[in-house]
């Protein structure tokens, strides 16, 4: 189900997304223990992604190593900062998740 780009903004930025770049597309990396982790999303800038469609959602998914269910309920904050955390631990994406 297509998203607004608003929305997927807000739900990076809560969940210790930080902008890096600013080109055509908006690059966000995850932020975790001061340091950039090797998880990232891009969000297009233009006028016509204001409403992001499902193709590209399934990429930012995969790059936020997310399942459908997962995403849905990252999108809608339902999941946490620290369950993602969780997430990406049990994953292997990041070493160590909060205490």
């Amino acid at each position: 189900m297509p998203k607004e780009r608003r929305e997927i903004k807000r739900a990076l930025q809560a969940k210790g997304f930080a902008l890096q770049s600013q080109r055509d597309h908006d690059v966000y990396f995850f932020q975790h223990e001061g340091k950039t982790q090797p998880v990232y999303t891009k969000l297009s800038r233009g006028q016509k992604y204001r409403t992001i469609d499902d193709s590209l959602l399934d990429r930012m998914r995969k790059q936020l190593h997310l399942s459908k269910d997962e995403f849905e309920r990252w999108v809608g904050c339902p999941l946490g900062q620290t369950e993602y955390l969780q997430i990406l631990t049990q994953k292997g994406i990041l070493k160590s998740a909060p205490g």
